[in-house]
């Protein structure tokens, strides 16, 4: 198989948001998501005994998002229905009090689709969740379901007000993932969330403010699997998994079959304000928390802990373990996400991680920066940090603490050492390189850490690649300039995006010409080296509206990834023969 699957990822189970919204009567919006919604409410009383009121209450709500990520557009769609009974009670005078309680059962549904590039709302439409090729590559279709009963009760003494509202939800996930033209991932399996949301303040009959805490944890175990659609048996399996929801075992065709288990947690505080119909829901500091196991077949399975406390850089822990559950320590691998990096923080970490002062090394401003760290790599910035606080008198209890922890807690206390924001950290880990070798603000030792950003990608790229290569395979000096004149001259009517797609086909089925170009009624468009009626010609295909509504870059893209696999396969090939010939006995 030519394609890569992407690490395990977390399945959100929530439907909650941790961002800010506002409401107005029954329209609801949330900037950050980019999504709106309605929602309607009917209540109908079911009688009155004293001053207790009882009601049944029912609500509808439907809503639309769309934003962009990683040059990628997601749209969504999110719908919920609940209903159940309400009983409230309510005085008045000098000690007005009120009290309202509610249970509620329910059902929620999300719907989203994730294209590539800058996709218009129609592709979305275009996209049907049970037929991967209408998906482009590199997109993605996830449907959640969940029925749920949720609980809430509300009370007033003189104006101050508690609220406390809890759900618990579980349901099942589906997700499909197009990796390229010939494979998908699935995934599916239940979920489970609870949602629990605890505020107090002070509310009027036309104004309330309020704070607390929105704390959710979720679990989901998610079955996976990457069908080959050109293998008739994966094919046959897909369409078996379409009707009974089970995915198949490891067979012909289909490749990285595991299990990823999610458990997820958050915390985060949260306001509301609120004038007549006009409300804000506000969030405030949020602390997170993720665990991915992904279980292979053979028993070993592979676990990911991600931990972020409020403004902090998150901290991202890989660990590998064997059949018996035991733990490869040195194969731990460490993460700290910085996000986009500026100016300062270029600046600061180039001159910690590769003895520079300037920005014009392997970290970029404007740039995503992730720091990788190897369990070797991690021991050595904690025995830096060690030797840096010997430097400050203040420190120096703290280097004994350092000496004495181990890696993972060392970790675990950079992620939650208040300050250690992207700047923070940045600067942190600057002054430890500054002071590490004993001296405040002496030479500066280097911190040994992997740099992942767009800008060490191309430097690697540009170490390893041709400088004189050209990327379009229409320009004269590409390897592949003569067979795709050849697809060209021969595909009626011209279209460049399938024409290079059709390509990109041949070269993965080793074609080194092509001679015709034959299309047939089931909409596949036909790559032929030789006569189409003899035995040993040979052929390569593609999905003509697949292949039409793939971006030509990304073509392009794929087809220089080929070409530079095979150049480094051909040079280890010729790296080998002199080394074989060396190895041969003598005659």
């Amino acid at each position: 198989m030519n394609s890569t699957t992407s690490p395990a990822k977390a399945t959100d189970t929530s439907f909650g948001s941790a961002s800010s919204s506002g409401s107005a009567g029954p329209l609801k919006w949330n900037p950050a998501d980019a999504s709106v919604s309605v929602e309607h409410t009917q209540s109908q009383s079911l009688g009155r005994s004293g001053p207790l009121a009882h009601r049944l209450v029912s609500t509808q709500s439907v809503g639309a998002s769309r934003r962009s990520a990683d040059d990628k557009i997601e749209f969504g769609l999110e719908m919920e229905f609940r209903q159940g009974q309400q009983l409230d009670a309510a005085s008045s005078g000098r000690n007005a009090a009120s009290l309202s309680r509610s249970t509620q059962l329910g059902e929620r549904a999300r719907y989203n689709v994730t294209l590539p590039g800058d996709a218009s709302a129609e592709a979305a439409r275009a996209v049907n969740p049970f037929d991967p090729l209408t998906i482009p590559v590199d997109g993605s279709v996830r449907l959640d379901g969940q029925a749920f009963v949720r609980t809430s009760l509300e009370t007033s003494f003189r104006n101050c007000a508690s609220s406390s509202e809890h759900t618990d939800a579980a349901g099942v996930s589906y997700a499909v993932q197009r990796l390229d033209p010939y494979h998908v991932r699935v995934a599916t399996g239940p979920t489970a969330a609870i949602e629990h949301v605890e505020m107090l303040g002070l509310k009027t009959p036309v104004a309330q403010a309020m704070l607390g805490r929105q704390d959710a944890l979720g679990q989901a175990s998610m079955h996976t699997a990457t069908f080959d659609l050109r293998d008739p048996q994966a094919q046959a399996a897909y369409r078996d998994f379409l009707g009974s929801g089970q995915l198949p075992a490891q067979a012909p065709g289909i490749s990285d079959v595991q299990r990823i288990d999610t458990l997820s947690m958050s915390s985060q505080t949260r306001a509301r304000v609120g004038l007549g119909p006009l409300s804000l829901d506000l969030g405030g500091q949020r602390n997170s928390g993720e665990t991915v196991r992904a279980n292979q077949a053979d028993g070993s399975s592979t676990v990911a802990s991600k931990l972020q406390y409020a403004d902090n850089v998150p901290l991202t822990l890989t660990r590998q373990f064997d059949a018996a559950g035991s733990e490869h320590v040195a194969a731990r691998r460490y993460q700290l996400g910085f996000g986009k990096v500026d100016a300062n923080q270029a600046q600061l970490l180039n001159a910690a991680l590769a003895r520079k002062e300037s920005a014009d090394g392997a970290i970029v401003a404007g740039q995503d920066l992730t720091l990788n760290f190897s369990e070797a790599q991690m021991g050595a910035l904690r025995q830096q940090y060690a030797q840096a606080a010997q430097a400050r008198p203040f420190d120096r209890e703290q280097a004994g603490a350092y000496a004495r922890m181990s890696n993972e807690a060392f970790a675990l206390d950079l992620a939650r050492t208040l300050g250690n924001s992207p700047y923070g950290l940045s600067e942190r880990l600057f002054h430890v390189a500054a002071d590490a070798d004993g001296a405040l603000g002496g030479a500066l030792t280097r911190i040994d850490a992997g740099i992942d950003s767009p800008a060490a990608k191309a430097a690697a790229t540009a170490r390893t690649a041709p400088a004189s290569a050209p990327s379009d395979p229409r320009d004269p000096a590409h390897p592949d300039h003569a067979m795709q004149r050849m697809i060209d001259a021969r595909l009626t009517p011209a279209d460049p995006q399938l024409a290079t797609h059709l390509l990109l086909a041949a070269r993965r089925e080793g074609l080194t010409r092509v001679d015709h170009v034959l299309r047939n009624d089931a909409g596949r468009v036909f790559a032929v080296q030789g006569d189409p009626m003899s035995a040993d010609k040979r052929t390569a295909y593609v999905d003509a509206q697949v292949a039409t509504a793939t971006p030509l870059q990304d073509s392009v893209r794929q087809l220089n990834a080929l070409n530079a696999t095979a150049q480094q396969s051909a040079v280890a090939a010729a790296q080998e023969t002199p080394d074989a010939a060396q190895r041969a006995p003598a005659r």
